[in-house]
């Protein structure tokens, strides 16, 4: 591979069902903290305790994307590119 050259983009299909991959994943995480977060404060359905809830629900999604992008570069349904010898065509 020359550095600098530009590498080539997975199929449609495959960034489609990673995007699915995603979503699901992302929906599980904010399942499992607006369950903790509500059994915890009781009410989240207006005033300040509902704008609590949304910036809490977007700081836990930012922290998953950044956890994920510092740990290996990549999130978790980002397929890896194959190595050369790997012999898939």
């Amino acid at each position: 591979m020359v550095p600098g050259a530009a590498l080539p983009l997975a199929p449609l299909r495959v960034r489609l069902l990673s995007l699915f991959y995603e979503a699901v994943l992302l929906f599980a995480i904010v399942f499992v903290a607006s369950y903790l977060f509500v059994s915890l404060a009781r009410d989240a359905q207006s005033g300040l305790p509902r704008f609590i809830f949304q910036v809490y629900l977007l700081a836990v999604c930012g922290a998953y994307f950044m956890v994920c992008w510092v740990r290996s570069g990549r999130t978790r349904a980002t397929p890896s590119p194959l190595p050369p010898h790997a012999g898939v065509t």
